[in-house]
């Protein structure tokens, strides 16, 4: 059994100084889950931050930069789990895809500057 992924959500007003986000996310254990809240005028903007704590691909994000950059964002390939064979064959999968998308667009590009 995995252990179960929690979402923490932070709600902070915008003019909540950075030193004092920063110095709340570094005192928060890894291991631990919590959700903090903080009163907010209701004039005021509100920015809300999640983020995965357990999350075991966060590090494993940062070995798979955008392959490619000149693909929209939402059709990125996502980075895969390492611990999950099914994974890593489906981002290989949309690795190809994203490759073959790219060229049908090269070709297209070409055959309109053609015309």
């Amino acid at each position: 059994d995995k252990p179960r992924q929690w979402l923490a959500l932070d709600y902070t007003s915008a003019d909540t100084p950075l030193s004092e986000l920063e110095q709340t996310s570094k005192s928060i254990d890894s291991s631990a889950h919590m959700i903090t809240t903080a009163r907010v005028p209701a004039d005021k903007p509100v920015r809300i931050a999640f983020s995965l704590n357990d999350s075991p691909d966060d590090a494993s994000s940062e070995n798979f930069p955008l392959a490619f950059p000149d693909l929209d964002q939402q059709l990125q390939p996502l980075p895969p789990c390492h611990d999950s064979k099914e994974s890593m064959q489906v981002y290989k999968q949309h690795c190809k895809i994203a490759e073959e998308y790219h060229e049908v667009k090269k070709e297209i590009a070409l055959l309109e500057e053609r015309k």
